[in-house]
């Protein structure tokens, strides 16, 4: 394949925190109207948040590799038309995430595809589920993440951006 031309996507790294740098995926079915969701369990950090499928990068990895990797992993489904859509920073320097925890800022390639396995969803003991975009009010979600869901729909081309939290709300 050859590349006629490449667009250089400038982003701001914070030099004072650790940045995770890491994958997700808007994984849909059923002619983009299904979507699916992780919803963390009440012991877990962020329980009972409804979150995208995606993860860490691995030494070596490609963006598409990452992807492709996490979604096998996370839910067991082959994936088709893999798209970068964009990159986000996810701002969590003044985020409240309760009783004290800190966590750092994430740098993350934002994709999206089909799925084409089958119907069931295998997450193994998370709580994976497909959600209509008719019910997607009734989920609990991250602002950062309904901002995100948003530029992904809407945006033309490959975005780029920054979430900032303050507080538990999107600054």
């Amino acid at each position: 394949m050859r590349v006629s031309s490449i667009r250089i996507l400038p982003l701001m790294v914070p030099s004072s925190s650790p940045v995770h740098i890491a994958t997700i995926c808007i994984v849909y079915r059923n002619n983009r109207q299904e979507i699916v969701w992780l919803r963390r369990g009440q012991g877990e950090f962020m329980g009972g948040q409804h979150v995208p499928p995606g993860g860490k990068f691995e030494a070596g990895e490609r963006g598409e590799e990452c992807v492709t990797r996490e979604i096998n992993e996370e839910i067991n489904h082959s994936l088709e038309n893999v798209t970068l859509k964009g990159i986000v920073r996810f701002d969590n320097r003044e985020r409240d995430f309760g009783e004290g925890i800190v966590k750092p800022d994430w740098m993350v390639w934002v994709y999206t595809a089909n799925s084409s396995s089958p119907e069931r969803v295998d997450g193994g003991s998370t709580h994976w589920q497909w959600v209509n975009r008719a019910d997607f009010s009734k989920l609990n979600i991250q602002p950062g993440d309904d901002i995100l869901f948003d530029w992904v729909e809407n945006r033309e081309g490959i975005f780029s951006g920054i979430i900032q939290y303050k507080g538990k709300a999107v600054a």
